[in-house]
């Protein structure tokens, strides 16, 4: 009996847990689906011409749909370049060496 319980709550707190995830959508998603409303520009567009202007070989992004902006990260030789950019129109707004 003991152990029927420990399984009927086990399912209970799963059940919650991947109603909770099904419910969250990743930046990537919101960025994805921002892009393919019109609202943000696609990400590939955005990271060639950051990349263009920056130099260097892309490393990665951290990405905020809600306030529309992708912080990007690039290797130019020895050193990190993180440049934050508006990803409803591709503006550089900083860069930190």
């Amino acid at each position: 009996m003991a152990v029927l319980s420990i399984l009927i709550a086990f399912g209970v707190s799963l059940a919650a847990f991947g109603g909770q995830a099904m419910e969250q959508v990743s930046d990537q998603d919101a960025a994805r689906a921002g892009a393919q409303a019109g609202r943000l520009m696609n990400f590939g567009e955005l990271r060639d011409r950051v990349g263009a202007r920056v130099g260097g070989r892309f490393l990665g992004c951290d990405c905020n749909p809600d306030a529309a902006r992708y912080r990007m990260r690039f290797m130019r030789g020895n050193q990190v370049i993180e440049v934050d950019v508006d990803a409803r129109n591709g503006d550089i707004l900083r860069t930190r060496e």
